[in-house]
């Protein structure tokens, strides 16, 4: 997928975690939506919501990490361009692309945020959920480009689906699903 989809879908999956977040004061509206996305992403304090600062702080902890997360397999590869040829300090779609670290990375979190003897500061925590649910999504559609993702070794063969090339505009309606997706989960959720 190409990095504009990777930001939409981290975006997508950070805005529906922070209003599932804050859907026991929010309620169920599309203008408790638009207050969460304007409070969270420019920290404005709006009178009207009610949410207490521990599900604010939690919220934007899990949008910041989902939209940091969705690119973030391709971005630890630290990867330079140089006359018109890429580098990167780990090769392309090999030990980031693998899906038992993001899982594993992904079910850690999910404890964390289980602990109840509270060494892990929760916003920590759901921020620490969110990127790695936006990891996991960026393998999901990575698998579906003819490249693929490593499945048994990070430097083993790929495994790929072949449904879409990654920049084609075969992404627009996998994005655009996934949106709706994310907007009828935090629907039915709160």
């Amino acid at each position: 997928m190409s990095p504009w989809g990777h930001h939409a879908i981290g975006f997508a999956v950070g805005i529906t975690g922070a209003w599932v977040l804050s859907s026991g004061e929010l309620g169920v509206t599309v203008g408790a939506l638009t207050d969460t996305v304007i409070d969270i992403a420019r920290g404005i304090w709006h009178g009207n919501f009610t949410g207490t600062m521990s599900t604010m702080t939690e919220g934007a902890a899990f949008l910041t990490g989902a939209v940091l997360g969705g690119r973030a397999p391709d971005k630890l590869e630290i990867a330079k361009w140089w006359l018109d040829k890429r580098y990167s300090l780990i090769p392309h779609r090999t030990l980031t692309h693998w899906w038992p670290l993001w899982v594993g990375l992904l079910v850690w979190s999910i404890v964390l945020i289980q602990d109840s003897y509270g060494f892990t500061d929760k916003a920590i925590s759901w921020g620490l959920l969110g990127f790695a649910l936006s990891g996991v999504l960026h393998l999901v559609f990575d698998v579906m480009t003819p490249s693929g993702i490593p499945l048994v070794s990070p430097f083993g063969d790929r495994f790929s689906l072949k449904i879409y090339r990654s920049g084609s505009i075969a992404e627009l309606p996998i994005v655009g699903a996934t949106g709706v997706l994310c907007l009828a989960v935090a629907l039915i959720w709160v």
